[in-house]
């Protein structure tokens, strides 16, 4: 009696997953996995870091906490900003 369509898929399947994970790039000198990173995640992930450290409007200047909270309030207040908002914004969900 033969195999099950289903059972042949699956093989198939895992045989070619099998395929894809045997293929990372690797560094030539440690033989470690090469990690690919997206780089607008990187660059979003910068920012944040920037605005922790208080560096967000100027990277040369370190902000107090007061004067970040004073540059965020500022810009929430700013007409130009507030006639770019999203209308679909629902803050009270």
């Amino acid at each position: 009696m033969g195999s099950s369509p289903h059972i042949n898929l699956m093989a198939k399947i895992s045989s070619q997953s099998g395929k894809k994970l045997d293929k990372v790039s690797r560094d030539p000198r440690t033989g470690k996995a090469i990690q690919e990173r997206n780089s607008y995640a990187v660059s979003v992930w910068r920012r944040v870091k920037m605005k922790l450290d208080g560096r967000d409007p100027d990277l040369n200047k370190r902000f107090s906490v007061a004067e970040q909270v004073e540059f965020v309030l500022k810009e929430a207040r700013n007409l130009d900003n507030l006639s770019v908002l999203y209308e679909g914004w629902t803050p009270w969900v």
